[in-house]
């Protein structure tokens, strides 16, 4: 006879074998919005470095410096595909994709959470030359983070 006990195992077991299973499948389903006019100002050729991290309001208003110790890399396909060598990838190879909505620029990024599950998060994206700014679109939080990534040349 199965105990109550041995029940709560068993499903826990099933939810983190089906759940890792289902975040790695996670279909980046905003490809559908990309248009080949989101990349206008992009340099697909290159790759953009993370060069700071920072807690930021709605209105890019930095109010904290976070330490930035990774070398997190994006590379934009022509596809609306976004490649990275920090971000863990889906089942289709692809961490990311650019788009727009309602004629904003918006990201999503397969990301970690502090229990080493898998989410989307979206970013809100602004260009700035050769910079890219993302803010993480959040209607609850007060303080979001924000990232600036440069173009990095080869060298």
């Amino acid at each position: 006879m199965v105990t109550t006990g041995t029940e709560r195992i068993f499903s826990v077991i099933i939810l983190m074998f089906f759940g890792s299973y289902l975040c790695n499948a996670q279909r980046l389903r905003h490809i559908k919005d990309f248009h080949q006019d989101d990349l206008k100002n992009i340099n697909t050729a290159e790759s953009y470095q993370c060069v700071g991290v920072y807690f930021t309001d709605k209105h890019y208003n930095i109010t904290q410096t976070l330490r930035n110790t990774t070398n997190r890399i994006l590379k934009f396909r022509r596809d609306g595909y976004i490649e990275s060598n920090i971000i863990a990838s889906n089942n289709q190879g692809y961490t990311g994709v650019i788009y727009s909505k309602k004629g904003q620029l918006k990201i999503d990024l397969i990301g970690g959470t502090s229990d080493n599950s898998k989410v989307v998060r979206t970013y809100h994206l602004r260009i700035e030359g050769h910079q890219l700014h993302l803010i993480e679109d959040s209607a609850f939080a007060r303080e979001l983070i924000y990232y600036i990534y440069e173009l990095k040349k080869k060298q």
